[in-house]
């Protein structure tokens, strides 16, 4: 099994938590929440793209195949798809989102690809393309679901389990994936293209700061949210596997 070791790094010099250990929630009384934000960095040797060639229909719409990459860097290395969440968040907590996210198939490709939600949070699916699908959400505790899809759709799913990650695949059409995390507090962002995140602002206090990246696996540390902020945090994320 291929595995991606992260190294964090903070404008803060932080140290490194070496494993789990036990954390108090900060108390969440401050007036003045800090704004926490940052960019995560590739560093290493990157794996080279595998094409896909799909059998017909799809070979028409994609002539020169399919990429498939498990990183998506930015030309300044910046690491998009990255979940950035905060592991023992306030006691007290907003009200959960109402609004619903959105994820869309077309042709098979899932955009977006990682997708982070609010637990019981609903999330509009849009099917395009044609295709007859059997989409799994398959999460790593709790139960998931199957679907079957006649041609282009629009349903609407939840996931109830915080802390798990569902895989979204199909069995026939098995370069089709799409990952959702579920959390039971506001407090987590996913990166954009460029690397960089953004949290909701935290009040201050000491809190464990997690990344995770789905072919990479996760890391934690500490982090200190100052009370004059904002805090800017800068995460390195190097391979010690450069293969697929």
């Amino acid at each position: 099994m291929k595995h991606l070791s992260f190294c964090l790094l903070t404008t803060l010099a932080l140290p490194l938590l070496l494993g789990a250990c036990a954390q108090t929630s900060p108390k969440s009384s401050s007036p003045n929440p800090t704004p926490v934000h940052g960019q995560v960095v590739f560093e290493g040797e990157l794996p080279p793209t595998q094409i896909i060639t799909p059998h017909p229909p799809l070979d028409a719409i994609f002539p020169q195949g399919i990429p498939s990459t498990r990183y998506r860097v930015s030309p300044d290395r910046g690491l998009a798809e990255v979940v950035v969440s905060i592991v023992n968040p306030p006691a007290d907590r907003p009200a959960p989102p109402t609004s619903p996210q959105s994820l869309s198939i077309s042709n098979t490709i899932c955009y977006p690809r990682v997708l982070a939600v609010h637990t019981n949070q609903p999330v509009q699916f849009s099917v395009r393309g044609g295709q007859m699908f059997n989409l799994m959400a398959v999460p790593t505790h709790g139960r998931g679901w199957n679907k079957a899809v006649p041609g282009d759709l629009d349903f609407e799913k939840w996931f109830p389990y915080a802390g798990a990650r569902y895989r979204l695949t199909d069995n026939v059409f098995v370069w089709l994936n799409a990952y959702i995390y579920a959390f039971d507090h506001p407090w987590f962002a996913v990166t954009g293209p460029d690397g960089f995140f953004e949290l909701p602002p935290l009040p201050p206090g000491r809190y464990t700061l997690q990344i995770e990246h789905r072919a990479g696996g996760r890391s934690i540390r500490e982090i200190d949210v100052p009370a004059n902020g904002p805090l800017s945090l800068t995460l390195t994320a190097g391979t010690t596997q450069a293969s697929l």
